[in-house]
């Protein structure tokens, strides 16, 4: 008897939709826009967002809403060694479930909607590329299979449909607020007091209305008022923002129990260049421009490996890609980015581990004061604009 791997073999009880434990805030308009997508045709569909923005659970939702048969694989907490093989197989049955479905009802009728939760394990196995050509493979050998992927980065497939998620919405009565107090409620916390409102809303808004930062927020009101807990996010270091962000629920997987985990996630996705990239990028406060970054960034990391400046674009592009990075508007002719408060803690405490702040030939204090390009303007880079050099 051939042995399969136990990710197969626990592929049989992932068929069917896991329970939803919580409800769904403020993602109306993104279910339906999914729903219409599927239900339009065969088709590829990847939800994309940074950790703990709700992919997963906006995924288990449309595919209870769909007349498809569902088979739900978590990639997650498959092993290395069985990711390709469990990938392989899941496409196996899913394509088994579609070909019962239509000798039952008809042609064209019944497909099934395999649902690959968290993708972006594969990015970190040897070959993710090879893993999205065996979507793509599939996809082609069975038009009528349905194929919905969360993952934090694209799979970059010609026909791929993504559909990025951002955070909740953050008016006073919004969903971000309207999740920050029925998590709050969950674990007892008491929000009676009407004078707290405001602090409430200005915690939500901080979080950038992350639905996981806002539950590990809430679980903190059964030690901290809204006010209290507002002045430690906002308190200098980041230790301290990151530290509050933490102690989720022990029944999370071990990378949704603390923001700091979540963030490591994406971090180990990327390659040491574009890892020392990231660390870099938090001595920026606020918004900074390309040419800022090809001027602090460049160099040899503590890898071994070394950044050129002409590298810096492609290495900003992998870490938009996983939604570390968000582009920040500005002039169409010269972009800029921003990295937003938990991202930029979790580079800072990375680059101060490192060593790199205190060892680089750019110190830190020179860094985050400005820096001087010999026959250039100076570079700021607190805002990432030019600053006319004195005469």
């Amino acid at each position: 008897m051939t042995h399969l791997p136990p990710a197969v073999r626990r592929l049989s009880d992932q068929r069917s939709v896991p329970p939803s434990q919580t409800p769904l805030f403020g993602r109306q308009a993104q279910v339906a826009a999914l729903i219409a997508l599927i239900n339009d045709g065969p088709s590829l569909v990847t939800i994309t967002g940074t950790g703990g923005i709700g992919k997963t659970r906006l995924a288990v939702e449309v595919s209870r809403r769909l007349h498809h048969q569902p088979v739900f694989v978590q990639l997650a907490d498959t092993d290395r060694a069985d990711v390709m093989l469990t990938l392989a197989r899941a496409i196996d049955m899913a394509r088994a479930s579609t070909s019962q479905a239509a000798g039952r009802i008809g042609p064209g009728a019944g497909s099934a909607v395999l649902v690959l939760d968290t993708f972006d394990r594969l990015l970190g196995a040897d070959h993710p590329v090879e893993a999205a050509g065996i979507i793509w493979e599939a996809w082609q050998q069975a038009p009528d299979l349905v194929l919905m992927v969360t993952s934090r980065t694209r799979l970059i497939l010609r026909d791929e449909r993504v559909m990025p998620l951002s955070g909740l919405g953050l008016d006073p009565d919004g969903p971000a607020v309207e999740m920050f107090r029925e998590r709050s409620l969950a674990v007892g916390g008491d929000l009676s007091d009407p004078s707290q409102d405001d602090a409430i809303v200005a915690i939500c808004r901080l979080l950038r209305g992350v639905p996981l930062a806002i539950e590990l927020a809430a679980a903190r009101t059964v030690q901290l008022p809204p006010l209290a807990l507002l002045a430690r996010l906002r308190s200098p270091g980041a230790g301290h923002l990151l530290g509050v962000l933490a102690s989720g629920a022990i029944e999370a997987p071990i990378r949704q129990r603390s923001m700091r985990a979540t963030m490591s996630w994406s971090y180990q996705l990327l390659h040491s260049t574009q890892q020392a990239l990231f660390r870099r990028l938090g001595v920026f406060v606020g918004s900074f421009s390309l040419e800022a970054a090809e001027w602090v960034c460049p160099g040899v990391n503590p890898e071994g490996s070394t950044l050129a400046p002409g590298a810096v674009l492609d290495s900003i592009g992998a870490v938009v890609d996983l939604h570390l990075l968000e582009p920040a508007g500005g002039d169409p002719e010269f972009p800029r980015f921003a990295l937003l408060d938990v991202p930029r803690a979790y580079a800072v405490e990375l680059l101060e581990m490192s060593g790199e702040a205190e060892e680089s030939p750019r110190p830190a204090a020179e860094l985050v004061s400005g820096l001087r390009r010999p026959g250039s303007s100076r570079v700021d880079v607190h805002s990432g604009e030019q600053v006319a050099r004195p005469g």
